[in-house]
């Protein structure tokens, strides 16, 4: 997901989340969400963070940071 960047720092990106995180966890049924982030994007990392979601000490195949969000 991204957010135009006219329109970065309005909370957008937040509002968008916690609806993703909604509507992702009742279709699936989950209580885990994961994401990765370039780990330059200090950005998202403060964001995510926020939100709730842990650096779990992974990263993925192209060496993003994964983040797991518990419900």
């Amino acid at each position: 997901m991204i957010i135009d960047e006219q329109y970065q720092g309005k909370g957008y990106g937040r509002i968008a989340m916690k609806k993703l995180i909604g509507i992702v966890s009742r279709k699936f049924e989950v209580t885990d969400i994961y994401l990765s982030i370039v780990e330059e994007n200090r950005i998202a990392y403060n964001l995510y963070k926020s939100m709730g979601f842990k650096y779990i000490n992974e990263r993925d195949p192209n060496g993003e940071l994964i983040f797991k969000y518990s419900i």
